[in-house]
């Protein structure tokens, strides 16, 4: 729990939780959460495969259910929080394909259902109140998905060197060969 806590007091999720904060429109929240729910995606993805940079440095072209797939079989990421994102990408997806598209209630059960407990939780406290229930969810899967792109980093950072070096050599190998 206290990984959890750091999170909350990390600058970054600060500034970002500032910038959800300050957001009254549900539909960009909406877009919003989905922007730095995909750059945290790719930040996780760079630090847990081998060569991962890859992906970032060719200006990758998979999208969002990709990158979500890709951390997902990493397993990188809780099941809750995967489940969340699947819904968050769905609903994200409906909102730029039918743009006077509402944000209801049930969107918002969609993505904060899988939180379990913690969405009963966050309900209780925002008293029903449908944009802070959904700015409720949202800051909490960011805070997981944080914790887990942290955990990625520092693992990756503190990977022996030699480890790193033998993951990249034994990469142009492969490469080579083909």
């Amino acid at each position: 729990m206290s990984d959890f806590i750091e999170v909350f007091k990390n600058k970054e999720f600060r500034r970002v939780s500032e910038t959800v904060a300050k957001e009254k429109d549900p539909s960009i929240l909406v877009l919003r959460a989905h922007l730095y729910t995909e750059n945290i995606l790719e930040r996780i993805l760079t630090n847990s495969l081998p060569r991962g940079d890859k992906l970032a440095e060719h200006g990758s072209n998979l999208s969002y259910y990709h990158k979500l797939l890709i951390v997902d079989s990493l397993d990188r990421v809780d099941d809750q929080t995967i489940s969340s994102l699947r819904n968050l990408n769905k609903l994200r997806n409906a909102c730029v394909h039918q743009l006077d598209r509402d944000i209801t209630f049930s969107d918002v059960t969609q993505i904060g259902s899988p939180l379990g407990k913690t969405f009963t939780r966050i309900k209780r406290d925002q008293k029903l109140d449908e944009v802070k229930v959904l700015r409720g969810v949202i800051m909490y899967i960011l805070g997981r998905l944080l914790r887990h792109c942290h955990s990625a980093e520092y693992d990756y950072t503190h990977e022996p060197a030699e480890k790193k070096k033998r993951s990249r050599s034994s990469s142009s190998t492969v490469a080579s060969r083909k």
